[in-house]
């Protein structure tokens, strides 16, 4: 991909009265999108196109890493709507095409908890992402990229607790993975509160012979009213 641009913004009415000299502006409903620019790739086109030809496709969910894809970097997550694909180039050019995902629901920006292959069942870094009041929600999103190795499983969760991590809890249970169920991903949405907990986690137990699953996994938080 060359090049990737997220845009978030609100739709702003006019909410002016009578007797009022400036104008005043109420934002009403947020808008998020991502177009995407890149070469064609054999593998990536089908779900592209396919994502579009649906007559009612459900939700995809993409994530981002602007920063580098470091685990601790900053991520974006929501789920989104292929809104269109447009493969092309012109002559003596690289074939490339351009795409736009619209956004279907909230965008959580939020913290990259892993980006890596997990060969054995292990624990992340905890992460500050902090309390939550009841008018809070926790997302969390696992993609899977990759898995090698025959009859393989993988179970993914976010966990929190206090500095020292001394007896965390269990928050977000993703669908447990295998060879058999293949690639894929999926996002959750937690309802506040959280407190006094305000670190958080992802673990992973991993089964099967010579496994290999390539994770990508986020967790953030924002306002359940917007």
């Amino acid at each position: 991909l060359n090049p990737v641009a997220l845009s978030h913004s609100s739709e702003l009415q006019d909410g002016s009265t009578f007797a009022q000299t400036t104008r005043v502006m109420v934002p009403v409903v947020l808008d998020s999108n991502v177009e995407v620019n890149g070469f064609h790739d054999d593998t990536l086109d089908p779900l592209i196109f396919e994502g579009v030809a649906a007559a009612f496709p459900p939700a995809k969910i993409l994530s981002l890493s602007p920063d580098g894809g470091a685990a601790g970097d900053v991520s974006y997550s929501m789920e989104v709507d292929v809104a269109n694909y447009s493969p092309g180039g012109n002559y003596g050019e690289i074939f490339g095409f351009s795409s736009t995902f619209q956004g279907h629901g909230p965008l959580i920006r939020g913290t990259l908890l892993e980006n890596s292959a997990k060969t054995t069942s292990g624990v992340g870094t905890e992460r500050v992402i902090g309390t939550l009041s009841a008018l809070e929600g926790l997302w969390a999103s696992l993609h899977v990229f990759g898995i090698t190795g025959t009859t393989v499983t993988i179970d993914v969760k976010i966990t929190s607790d206090v500095t020292g991590f001394a007896s965390p809890t269990d928050r977000i249970t993703f669908t447990q993975v295998t060879d058999s169920t293949g690639i894929g991903a999926e996002f959750i949405k937690l309802n506040g509160p959280i407190t006094p907990d305000d670190e958080f986690r992802a673990e992973w137990t991993i089964t099967g012979s010579s496994p290999s699953f390539s994770i990508f996994v986020t967790v953030g938080k924002r306002l359940l009213l917007r």
